[in-house]
């Protein structure tokens, strides 16, 4: 691991000396999502997810158990619109028995 870890940030250094930095040029909403998010919030996502026709979807898991731990879902509307970004911490969320699940 430790040797990956090392390749990883070397070929990130060689990448930020060739590539200028990533600049989202939207302005955007980032909102958690996990076992204390309230119905208002969910229904409030909801709502915007329905007019969105396009949106991009990151996923990442646990360094140590590879177990899932975060989704990224961004909701890309209309031009000049906000753009919305969950972060569904997974590993946080409600248990399935929770009325969240219902």
């Amino acid at each position: 691991n430790e040797s990956r870890k090392k390749a990883k940030e070397e070929k990130e250094l060689i990448y930020s000396s060739l590539f200028p930095s990533y600049e989202f040029r939207h302005s955007y909403d980032i909102q958690f999502i996990n076992r204390c998010t309230t119905f208002e919030d969910i229904d409030k996502f909801i709502s915007i997810t329905r007019n969105t026709l396009h949106f991009t979807v990151d996923t990442e898991s646990d360094y140590y158990t590879n177990q899932a731990a975060l989704m990224q879902i961004a909701f890309l509307p209309s031009a000049g619109e906000l753009v919305l970004v969950l972060l569904i911490e997974v590993q946080f969320l409600s248990d399935r028995s929770s009325c969240l699940f219902s």
